[in-house]
């Protein structure tokens, strides 16, 4: 496994006081390092150990690392666009060579581990990848799905004796309210980035720390979303292309688990997409959709408020059908959201919660009268639509 400057540099002992210079790259990677020999000429794309005093006088080519002992260094070394590692003089060349060597052990042992366990079929274990991932990152994980549902999780536990302990789950879980108004409102924009980054929001909570982020796509379809959080320690300038390395990997793994872990549409759901398409409905997927002499249920349409950030309809609609399950079923249709909420006493302020929601993700609404037969949908948005529309048009002329 190729390493940079910054994940030596992080991971060499303090004891060797490194210091990086030259120019910020994250992404020049090179191979074990070699002994210099004084009087040779160093070439492109090689990483070199070197006592400050056995440096050549001409400089190394625009690719080429050193990794020098001592700092004191010539006027022409310090100016140079150099890609250069000082490390304490009180150390001998082999020492620091060995000390290399063993990182480039460690990162190739990690490597081969996450491909060995990537490769497993029968007992291939995402924890496990996600485990190995953490070990060295050394921070909090999460996975989001387009649900808004945390499906797979890692955080460091702390004992009483000082240790931590990773702890990973596959146990999904709804984000609390706050957590998902503030990611629907922030982070969603950030949805369609298909490379790793640090995300523009910090969390909502006080730590306000940073989430370095993976956008994971199926083609064109976003299935889940990555995040390595800075709850553990800061990040350091080695973590990025370690994670950069790992979701790599993760990805890989989380395609295997998605096809373990397929589940079906809610059959409500699909009843419901069926009669909006106007498809003829067995007699089961009418029993979907009946409702107990005790509910109340109403239909609506959602539409996006003019010269707003929106939310996209996808992640509305699996915001709406996390925060009120069973109570709330949601649909596009024509670029358009189309749902059933449930407005009955036992659903407490569910009316509320919808009308607030719609508010603060900047869509406005119309709501039909109570149904009474689910034969009659096309009655009951007729009216959710004309009730929107006005809505809609007085917001514009409030403006």
């Amino acid at each position: 496994m190729k390493l940079n400057l910054d994940i030596i540099r992080d991971y060499l002992p303090e004891c060797y006081q490194a210091k990086r210079r030259g120019p910020d790259n994250l992404v020049i990677f090179w191979g074990r390092p070699v002994f210099y020999e004084v009087g040779c000429v160093m070439e492109e794309n090689t990483l070199y150990v070197v006592r400050a005093d056995a440096l050549p006088h001409t400089l190394p080519p625009e690719n080429t690392a050193v990794i020098c002992i001592g700092n004191v260094l010539s006027r022409e070394w310090l100016a140079g666009n150099i890609h250069l590692l000082t490390v304490s003089s009180g150390f001998s060349v082999s020492k620091a060579f060995n000390a290399i060597q063993d990182i480039y052990n460690h990162f190739d042992d990690w490597d081969r581990a996450l491909l060995k366990e990537l490769g497993k079929d029968l007992d291939f274990d995402i924890n496990r990848i996600i485990q190995l991932g953490m070990e060295v990152l050394e921070n909090s994980f999460s996975v989001l799905n387009p649900s808004l549902e945390i499906i797979l999780s890692a955080e460091f536990m702390h004992q009483e004796s000082g240790m931590a302990e990773i702890v990973v789950s596959n146990k999904s879980r709804i984000l609390a309210l706050e957590q998902m108004t503030f990611y629907i409102k922030n982070c969603a924009l950030e949805r369609h980035i298909r490379v790793p980054y640090i995300s523009s929001y910090m969390t909502p909570s006080a730590e306000n720390v940073r989430s370095y982020c993976y956008n994971l796509y199926t083609i064109d379809c976003l299935v889940g979303r990555a995040c390595v959080t800075e709850r553990n320690r800061p990040f350091r300038e080695s973590d990025y292309p370690l994670a950069d390395l790992f979701f790599n990997y993760f990805y890989q793994a989380f395609l295997k688990y998605l096809h373990s872990q397929q589940k079906a549409e809610s059959p409500r759901i699909t009843a419901l997409r069926n009669l909006l398409r106007h498809d003829p409905l067995s007699s089961s997927e009418y029993e979907q959709l009946a409702f107990r002499s005790d509910e109340e249920w109403v239909c609506f349409k959602l539409k996006e408020q003019h010269d707003k950030k929106h939310l996209p309809k996808d992640y509305m609609c699996a915001a709406l059908n996390a925060m009120m399950p069973e109570t709330c079923y949601t649909v596009i249709q024509s670029d358009a959201i189309i749902g059933l909420l449930c407005i009955c006493q036992s659903t407490g302020n569910n009316l509320e919660l919808f009308e607030n929601f719609l508010k603060s993700m900047d869509y406005v609404g119309g709501i039909s009268d109570r149904l009474t037969d689910i034969r009659k949908l096309d009655h009951y948005l007729l009216q959710a639509d004309y009730l929107m529309e006005c809505v809609y048009e007085t917001r514009n002329v409030e403006r």
